[in-house]
């Protein structure tokens, strides 16, 4: 199935901007003061981000013929 370059963008564009909002929560979670609570939310926001990237990565690849 062929699906244009322009719609794949438009399909991707939610995870980098979900990607965008992990890296500010990450950086956000820098407020609190107990550790052990920010380390669980830099995990998750890590995580999250992360998953988030690859998939925009995967989604404008372009495929083989």
């Amino acid at each position: 199935i062929y699906i244009s370059p322009m719609i794949r963008l438009i399909m991707a564009l939610p995870f980098l901007f979900f990607a965008g909002f992990c890296i500010y929560g990450f950086f956000a979670t820098y407020e609190l003061k107990e550790s052990l609570e920010r380390l669980s939310w830099q995990c998750l926001y890590g995580i999250l981000g992360l998953v988030s990237s690859l998939s925009f990565l995967f989604i404008l690849k372009p495929k083989k013929k």
